[in-house]
């Protein structure tokens, strides 16, 4: 059995968990690579922990320079993903709003607890970085090498590919009963720059039909995100070259309720 642990964030918080240490403007001034953005405070709050480890890892840290914006090193394609498809689901939210004061007014009535999965929105975040490492003759080739497979990386882009002839058919079978299916790909797959590196994310609804009962296994990643790592070895053909490949995937699973 694959063992699904706890991120441990004792060494570095997220720009939540450090918003108690420091005063955060009501508009966050970022520059992504490059590309300047300015978000809501309570826009980027709202985003899954899994995210925002990522993209804050020192918490929210203005340029030394010009103390204008924070430097960011994160795909803003990837962020833009993220804010459309939450500001998305918001809208589904208002949408069945009544059937929401129906069920909140009858908890009330009742005096039973609230359960956050029939009045918010529960989308599952699954992100993963692959690592890459290659075993070559020709070392004047590597940079060539690492830039081809990591381009035939992207274009592998099914994500449960590597998992189907596992013994992982559990941690399948709940993504599946939350809404994804077996043939999905990534939503978002790209190379990180200047790294052997492939991050890739996708966002889902968690399904009407099971919400209840599958949203409950997944509360414990609720604001807790979680991590599977796993290595595979493969053999790819480059340039007519055969090279061994080294993968080393690392899944990060949460569940965000809106």
């Amino acid at each position: 059995m694959t063992v699904i642990t706890q991120i441990n964030n004792n060494n570095s918080g997220t720009i939540n968990e450090k918003k108690s240490k420091q005063h955060l403007p009501s508009i966050l001034n970022l520059s992504l690579r490059g590309n300047r953005v300015d978000i809501a405070r309570d826009t980027m709050l709202s985003l899954p922990e899994s995210i925002l480890i990522v993209m804050f890892p020192n918490g929210y840290v203005l340029d030394e320079e010009t103390s204008s914006f924070c430097i960011v090193d994160f795909n803003i394609e990837c962020l833009n993903y993220v804010l459309d498809y939450f500001e998305k689901a918001q809208k589904e939210l208002i949408h069945n709003e009544f059937e929401e004061d129906a069920y909140l007014a009858y908890a009330v009535a009742s005096g039973i607890p609230l359960n956050p999965l029939l009045t918010k929105q529960a989308i599952v975040v699954l992100r993963e970085e692959l690592e890459f490492f290659l075993v070559v003759t020709s070392t004047h080739m590597l940079p060539c090498f690492k830039q081809k497979t990591s381009d035939l990386l992207v274009q592998q882009d099914l994500i449960f590919e590597t998992l189907l002839n596992t013994e992982d058919h559990h941690l399948i079978d709940l993504l599946c009963q939350s809404g994804f299916s077996k043939s999905d790909r990534w939503a978002h797959r790209a190379t990180e720059p200047n790294k052997a590196c492939i991050s890739s994310l996708s966002l889902i609804c968690l399904d009407e039909k099971n919400k209840v009962n599958c949203g409950q296994k997944l509360m414990i990643f609720w604001k807790k995100p979680a991590k599977k790592c796993w290595w595979s070895k493969s053999l790819v053909t480059i340039d007519n070259e055969s090279i061994n490949l080294w993968s080393r995937r690392t899944w990060s699973l949460e569940l965000s309720l809106l």
